[in-house]
C-alpha cells in the first residue's frame, strides 16, 4: 500500500482478508488514508455509518462460519474415504 500509494483497494473475499488481519482496523486505516474500499460483489464498503459497520461485521462473522464449515465438511469426507479404504 505504501508502496503503490492506490486510490482504490477491491477485495474478492472478505473471509480472506479478515484472516490474516483486523477486519475492521484495517479497512478504517485505509478510509482514513482517504483509500476506498470496495468489495467486488457489493460495491463500495461504508465505513462511516454504524449500519455499513455492522454489515461488515455481518459479513465477517457469515463469511468466516461459511469457511469453516467448508473445512468441516472436507475433514470428514476425507475421514469417510479413508475409512472406506
Amino acid at each position: 500500500m505504501k508502496e503503490f500509494r492506490p486510490s482504490c483497494v477491491v477485495y474478492y473475499a472478505q473471509d480472506r482478508i479478515a484472516r490474516d488481519v483486523g477486519l475492521m482496523d484495517y479497512l478504517k486505516t485505509l478510509t482514513k488514508r482517504g483509500i476506498d474500499v470496495h468489495e467486488a460483489s457489493a460495491g463500495k464498503v461504508d465505513l462511516k455509518s454504524a449500519d455499513g459497520r455492522m454489515l461488515v461485521n455481518i459479513r465477517s462473522a457469515v463469511d468466516a462460519a461459511y469457511a469453516e464449515k467448508i473445512g468441516e465438511r472436507t475433514t470428514a469426507s476425507l475421514r469417510r474415504k479413508r475409512e472406506q479404504g
